[in-house]
């Protein structure tokens, strides 16, 4: 299995998520990405993290609806 990363996972850290239906303190920190890619090339398994890549959205159709996926790109704006 290979893991994805870039460097802009450092960028997502919210002071929320929302949990079971409550906003709780977010959980993840941004230095934890970090922690994850020196371990893998600490066990010399730098070759499996590999940079994400747009397929387009057609390759998102085949597992999620058109109804989810307009959801997903206008949640934030709504909320």
């Amino acid at each position: 299995m290979k893991g994805v990363y870039s460097s802009l996972h450092t960028l997502h850290c919210p002071p929320l998520e929302m949990e079971f239906g409550t906003f709780r303190p977010f959980k993840e920190t941004p230095n934890r990405i970090e922690i994850i890619i020196t371990a893998f090339k600490n066990e010399h398994l730098g070759d499996l993290i590999v940079s994400p890549r747009d397929y387009g959205i057609e390759k998102i159709l085949v597992v999620h609806s058109k109804c989810y996926i307009e959801y997903l790109q206008t949640a934030w704006k709504d909320w």
